[in-house]
């Protein structure tokens, strides 16, 4: 099992670009770290940029990971026998790789763009999971209103009801008024008086 354990890593690990000689991988846990300064984070973000061409691939490779049942079955094994010194860390699920997908694709923001039109394609999928996915690094990576909007009036209608709230969440946060004409405060009123609280903070500050 330890044997296949190194197997997996190296079936699963694709080959990653390198920034000063780091990882892609390593950068984006460096990002997701409580301990970083906003310094720290220019640092990663710029590092994460220059590295944008080779890493948008690989970030989409990401966003559409899945465990399979053999992978799982080594993970669970290697978790129940900690006596073989396998590093575990070294082994990472797919929502590991989902969420490095997340930050990659946070910290590239409008430099994603080449990755936009597969993401939408992707929010279409039969799977809920990549669906989802797709949908979060496509809204943190702050696409045009034209090229977003379509795509958060469709999805507050998904058959997933996590995916419909996400999208009726940022929708009601982007275009309200896009929001209030697609019906989202009559199926989420509690939007609308979040958006009620937000106006009037708004004016108390002279926004």
């Amino acid at each position: 099992m330890v044997v296949l354990g190194g197997l997996v890593v190296a079936i699963f690990r694709a080959k990653e670009p390198r920034y000063e000689g780091r990882s892609l991988s390593e950068w984006l846990e460096e990002a997701d770290k409580d301990t970083k300064s906003e310094a720290d984070l220019q640092s990663i973000r710029h590092a994460v940029k220059q590295m944008a061409p080779d890493a948008i691939p690989l970030l989409l490779k990401w966003v559409q990971a899945e465990d399979s049942p053999l992978k799982w079955k080594v993970i669970v094994w290697l978790t129940q026998h900690p006596s073989f010194h396998f590093p575990i860390k070294t082994l990472k699920s797919a929502a590991d790789y989902n969420r490095m997908a997340f930050t990659g694709f946070t910290l590239l923001g409008e430099e994603a763009r080449p990755a936009w039109p597969t993401l939408i394609r992707w929010t279409y999928d039969t799977s809920a999971n990549l669906r989802f996915w797709a949908f979060d690094c496509l809204v943190t990576s702050n696409p045009e209103k034209e090229i977003l909007l379509p795509v958060l009036l469709r999805l507050i209608r998904d058959p997933t009801r996590g995916i419909q709230t996400f999208a009726a969440h940022e929708l009601a946060d982007r275009f309200p008024q896009a929001a209030a004409a697609a019906g989202v405060y009559e199926t989420f009123p509690y939007l609308k008086k979040a958006l009620a609280s937000r106006a009037s903070a708004n004016q108390v500050q002279g926004k």
